[in-house]
């Protein structure tokens, strides 16, 4: 095992022209000893890409302050076939910005790992977009989020993104997850995707999000305690022979519209959330079309915020439950159902 600490001080390995050739990364060897690389509160490092490749040894590159800059896109977990690593990027502290390129997170091939952790008061900033499990199929990625750390992308982000990959991401204490865009949960083909959202964690997407809509894909999204989901775009369970899951045990959806499509298998699971209008337009549902919605005892509960809305969904109790189903809020409710 080998490891590198930046104390303080600037580690440049930056070159405008490097972009452009590839040259000037940082670059984990494929089989060499593990690697760990610490940078310090003082430190501060520039490089035009970063690759952790770890065919032979898990590595490991913890940022514990100061602000990074990675020009040209980070690759976590850049094995290759049937490497059986994981390759980790820690940030517990200060920020850390890709002001273009891609962040992969498990960016290897079949059964190769990637794991992202961002806690404390940790932040990565990305303009592009953020891929997790890709560009390869069968590859796994991790996302790990909490204390008030921050992750936000400037334009979308695809939770298992290639056929067949998995991808989890779990979300805790006062963490917060942004996409400009949309945000799609079991992106590929056969993919298995989950985001758990717990405590008093937020996201916000400005774009659509998309559970388990594609084919075989399965998808699922969990809504817990105080955490808070706000999507500006359309909310589409289910599509195109994928499956997706929508849970509030808890928490707080805001949304426009939330919708099962009949083109996949749609499910509703809600025991204490919270959905809540906004923005809602006269020829949209705010809630419908979901193959299964089922209440446990504590229920749904819709808060209408001032707006005329529609509900066309059916509902079903849980099992071993008496669903409980709860409206408040100024404005006006229609069930069609």
């Amino acid at each position: 095992m080998i490891t590198n600490t930046l104390d303080q001080g600037l580690l440049n390995l930056y070159d405008p022209g490097g972009v452009k050739y590839s040259g000037h990364s940082l670059i984990t060897g494929a089989s060499t000893a593990r690697s760990i690389i610490i940078f310090k509160p003082g430190s501060h490092f520039r490089a035009n890409g970063v690759r952790l490749r770890g065919n032979g040894k898990p590595h490991l590159m913890r940022f514990e302050g100061g602000d990074h800059e990675i020009y040209n896109g980070l690759q976590i977990g850049e094995g290759a076939s049937n490497a059986g690593y994981t390759n980790i990027v820690e940030v517990t502290g200060g920020q850390l910005s890709l002001p273009a390129g891609t962040l992969y997170i498990g960016g290897g091939k079949a059964d190769s790992y990637g794991e992202l952790s961002i806690s404390g008061d940790g932040a990565v900033n990305t303009e592009n977009q953020i891929l997790m499990s890709a560009p390869y199929s069968s590859s796994s990625a991790s996302l790990q989020l909490s204390g008030t750390g921050s992750l936000s992308a400037g334009t979308y982000i695809d939770v298992a993104y290639t056929s067949s990959s998995a991808a989890t991401v779990s979300m805790a204490e006062s963490a917060s997850l942004s996409a400009a865009s949309n945000l799609a949960i079991a992106r590929g083909n056969n993919s298995v995707a989950s985001m758990d959202m717990t405590d008093q964690s937020t996201t916000y997407i400005g774009g659509d999000l998309l559970i388990g809509g594609y084919s075989g894909s399965d998808g699922t999204l969990s809504i817990r305690d105080d955490s808070t989901l706000t999507v500006d775009g359309d909310f589409t369970v289910g599509a195109d022979s994928g499956t997706g899951r929508l849970e509030l045990h808890g928490g707080q959806l805001i949304a426009r519209k939330v919708t099962g499509d009949a083109s996949g298998q749609s499910e509703l699971y809600a025991n204490g959330g919270t959905l809540l209008a906004d923005n809602i337009s006269a020829s949209v549902n705010l809630l419908e079309d979901f193959n299964l919605a089922a209440l446990g005892n504590a229920g749904l509960t819709i808060d209408s915020a001032g707006y005329d809305i529609v509900i066309d969904q059916n509902f079903a109790d849980a099992d071993s439950s008496e669903g409980l189903f709860i409206k408040k809020g100024a404005g006006t409710l229609i069930l069609l159902h």
